[in-house]
């Protein structure tokens, strides 16, 4: 945070030129970078996985939804879905062919609360494939429709 717009503006230079960022930290304290920030820097396989931590860990501290534990651990458990850079929203977990936004999200699974279905999405929001009694259902639902020239994830933004 910081109230001076100067630093804002400092900040977008910084960044638009391609600082890293270390630099980034020591120049500019006031910013706030967390590891899936840092991991780009080092390559999509590196972003991947820790993407992949940081939503496994929002996952264990959200107790009350065990369904979106349940996708994130079967997915995970997938070669192919685990190469892919993984993003949520509004509790889908989306699959992306890429690390940058905006991403080129590939299928996403969408867990319900209870006895719900997990659904198995185009993604976005552009149809169902289908819908599944088990997240391992849906992910091998969700590999079904994934085509085979996805995967790993690239670095950057869709083409």
């Amino acid at each position: 945070m910081t109230k001076d717009l100067r630093e804002v503006v400092a900040v977008g230079a910084a960044w638009g030129v391609g600082t890293d960022v270390p630099r980034m930290r020591e120049a500019f304290p006031f910013l706030q970078f967390d590891s899936v920030a840092e991991a780009h820097e080092r390559g999509p396989e590196a972003a991947v996985a820790a993407q992949w931590e940081m939503l496994c860990d929002k996952a264990a501290a959200i107790p009350r939804f065990p369904e979106f534990a349940a996708v994130l651990e079967a997915a995970y458990a997938e070669p192919r879905l685990r190469s892919l850079f993984p993003f949520t929203s509004h509790w889908t977990v989306a699959f992306s062919s890429c690390t940058g936004r905006r991403y080129r999200c590939e299928v996403a699974i969408a867990p319900q609360y209870g006895d719900g279905p997990y659904l198995v999405l185009r993604y976005p929001n552009t149809g169902v494939h289908g819908e599944t009694a088990t997240a391992a259902q849906a992910v091998a639902l969700a590999l079904a429709h994934l085509p085979d020239s996805v995967g790993p994830a690239t670095a950057g933004h869709p083409r």
